[in-house]
């Protein structure tokens, strides 16, 4: 009879004298109920009972006799299909690569219909509006295959973007309407992303959209028309933080920007920053994306390189130039000579291509910017990808240099014991074969990894602990990129982000939760992970002590931007 005992959150089998799940640490049934699921199931055997002894001996002996002779079919049946086996396979071989092609091909038409289906799901919720209520007031731009318009929209002034029809194709359209779909999806990105007010013939080749209008133009025309000291630099550090916010939204969602430059990050009256330019971002491509980039000026080394993918850390480094364009106010590597002039353009291509640590074309210059910041935007343009820090950690750093999380932790130290346990429904990026997926955890500038589940698919399981020390539990958030041991082939299969802020509030008295996390792929939901968090240390006084030292702060003055 069995005796084991299911858990009822990851479902893996233990056995019954244990108290918590051997695979995710959570609490198991109690003794009494233990004990009912096993009188249960003794029953259930009991009522098989009740045949005598010599009937069981005589069933026995027939089952023998039957079985043996069943053994002598199967043998001589084994022997047939082997021999048609053999002769099917000798036939099958020369269909054999094509059928794998047909298969591959199916694969991705199936993928092209999913990503279909959601950009369908996200244009169906952009409001309307009507062509005649847009009054056109002056053409800003009109590019080979875009026009821009300014004009009004129930008294608020707002941009219109249009296809030109005398250059459209298909490919264009396509890509137009996934541009709107993506900019209905990020919705704002929390007011760090150029907002969609609403579109006009949304699916047709005339497709109209409407966006907010930013007063100051963009980043790159700002820089050269106003003087450099005019500039304080509270204000460059905010217009950093928005565009790192932009960023930490778009990679949160599993996508990247793919051209961001000064060119495409805009300004209101305010001086808020806003990120565009998403016309040609791409969601990360399975297959590597390393045509057809944006201005190289920004554009990280390893992208320029054949084979070599873009991902995420490719935004960084095209951030960290944009840090050192705030402080010179220069396009980048302007301080890059070759005979006492600038490089052209292709040298200078060369150079980034074959950069290695300590050429001239790293050797960043700065002007009055704080420490801190060159150390920053040297960290995001480093050569290795891996050394770069996430969107998540430069908000944390910009964050932090106007607020009590600068100062020294509270005494008190928490660590966090962190289980990465299982997925369920990921994305499958694999076209033929199995995805091997592990996962790359990211919290406070440390960097984990977990094993390979060799051949997991879209139902990997880790099972692994991992542990973090004197931890920030109200500002720091947890990052895991999930990922295929190919993926420098095949890509990442999805990110998820947890602050731990969130967290808190849900620990039970041993200071533990186990929860689904959604995945997120390609921008939208795809999946989810099992985590379980396990605070150690004194919590309540860690907590008790930071609000303190937020108290403390508040009484203080002084300029932290030098």
């Amino acid at each position: 009879m069995r005796t084991s005992i299911l858990c009822r959150i990851c479902e893996e089998s233990n056995e019954i004298l244990l108290e918590k799940c051997s695979q995710c640490g959570h609490d198991l049934p109690s003794d009494r109920e233990k004990l009912r699921i096993i009188i249960a199931r003794a029953n259930l055997v009991k009522s098989a009972e009740g045949t005598s002894d010599q009937q069981s001996k005589n069933e026995i002996k027939r089952l023998k006799e039957e079985l043996s002779r069943n053994a002598r079919e199967i043998d001589s049946l084994n022997i047939t299909i082997e021999s048609l086996q053999k002769e099917l396979n000798e036939r099958a071989l020369p269909r054999q690569e094509t059928m794998q092609d047909e298969m591959a091909l199916i694969k991705e038409e199936q993928s092209k219909i999913d990503t279909n289906m959601k950009l369908i799901g996200s244009l169906q919720t952009i409001p309307y509006i009507d062509p005649s209520q847009f009054q056109c007031d002056t053409i800003i731009s009109t590019g080979p295959k875009y026009e821009l318009q300014l004009g009004e929209f129930n008294g608020r002034s707002v941009v219109m973007k249009r296809l030109l029809r005398t250059m459209l194709d298909t490919k264009d359209f396509d890509r137009f309407k996934s541009y709107i779909g993506r900019l209905a999806k990020l919705n704002g990105g929390e007011g760090t992303i150029i907002s969609l007010i609403g579109a006009s013939n949304v699916g047709e080749k005339n497709s109209q959209i409407y966006i907010e209008y930013m007063e100051r133009g963009d980043l790159r025309y700002f820089l050269r028309t106003t003087p450099r000291l005019s500039l304080p630099w509270k204000t460059r550090i905010s217009i950093a933080l928005n565009i790192a916010q932009g960023l930490k939204v778009l990679h949160g969602l599993d996508l990247i920007h793919r051209d961001l430059s000064s060119h495409h990050v805009l300004l209101n009256q305010n001086m808020v920053a806003k990120l565009t330019g998403l016309t040609s971002s791409r969601e990360i491509d399975m297959s590597g994306m390393t045509n057809g980039v944006g201005n190289f000026r920004w554009v990280s080394p390893e992208s320029m390189k054949e084979n070599c993918p873009y991902s995420e850390k490719s935004d960084i480094y095209s951030f960290g130039l944009i840090l050192i364009e705030l402080d010179i106010h220069e396009v980048p590597y302007s301080s890059c000579l070759h005979r006492g002039r600038p490089m052209s353009d292709f040298m200078l291509m060369d150079a980034l291509i074959n950069a290695t640590p300590g050429s001239v074309v790293t050797q960043h210059k700065f002007k009055d910017s704080p420490t801190w910041y060159q150390e920053l935007a040297l960290r995001c343009t480093d050569l290795d990808p891996e050394k770069r820090p996430s969107a998540v950690e430069i908000v944390s750093i910009l964050q932090s240099i106007d607020s009590p999380s600068h100062l020294l932790l509270p005494p008190a130290k928490i660590g966090l014991k962190l289980s990465v346990i299982r997925a369920k429904n990921l994305l499958d990026t694999q076209i033929f074969g199995t995805q091997d997926p592990f996962c790359k955890i990211t919290l406070g500038g440390q960097i984990v990894r977990t094993k390979y589940h060799d051949n997991g698919g879209c139902e990997p399981r880790w099972g692994e602990v991992q542990m973090f020390e004197n931890i920030d539990p109200v500002n720091m958030t947890l990052e895991i990129n999930i990922l295929n041991k190919n993926w420098i082939k095949d890509g990442q299969i999805g990110k998820c982000t947890v602050p731990l802020q969130s967290t808190i509030k849900q620990l039970d008295d041993k200071s533990t939760w186990t929860h689904w996390f959604e995945v997120f792929s390609r921008g939208y939901r795809q999946g989810n992970i099992l985590l379980k968090f396990e605070y150690q240390g004194d919590l309540a006084r860690w907590l008790t002590e930071y609000n303190t030292t937020r108290a403390k702060y508040k009484a203080l003055s002084g300029n932290t931007y030098q």
